[in-house]
């Protein structure tokens, strides 16, 4: 910005001013993962399905948002959907991950992860172990320029 008068200056080095302000970024993620049982039979032929939801307490937008599931060895599953971004494996006994993309403050998206249990899976306890959710690549931080 700059000022500026009819009236003589005596000193024009002080006729403009600038600011620059660091704008940084935090997203506070969180996820829950439930199936809503506590037991299943093996080869019952019975579909559960997991519901996983991530989401953003804020207070910035979470940029590159991903999920990856340690999924447990004797379930199998039969599908994923979610509300945004896109899942890989979607079928299989393996792990799998989700490129979710932004999540807005506030907002959160959810997966849902369909399976069965085989009869062949073992008795005892099958857990989703690990860091269910990796963040991420937060936006980089930018910097803003206001004055002249």
């Amino acid at each position: 910005m700059s000022v500026s008068s009819n009236t003589p200056d005596s000193n024009t080095a002080n006729n403009t001013a600038s600011d620059s302000d660091t704008v940084v970024t935090n997203a506070d993620l969180s996820v829950t993962k439930s199936d809503g049982v506590m037991t299943v039979t093996a080869g019952d032929g019975v579909t559960h399905t997991y519901t996983i939801t991530v989401k953003n307490l804020g207070p910035s937008d979470a940029m590159n948002a991903s999920l990856n599931d340690t999924w447990p060895s004797g379930f199998t599953r039969t599908g994923i959907t979610t509300t945004q971004g896109t899942c890989s494996p979607a079928t299989g006994n393996g792990n799998f991950s989700c490129t979710l993309a932004r999540i807005a403050a506030g907002a959160s998206a959810t997966v849902t992860a369909n399976y069965t249990v085989p009869a062949t899976t073992p008795a005892g306890n099958q857990t989703t172990s690990g860091d269910a959710l990796r963040h991420l690549r937060p936006r980089p931080n930018a910097k803003y320029r206001s004055g002249g």
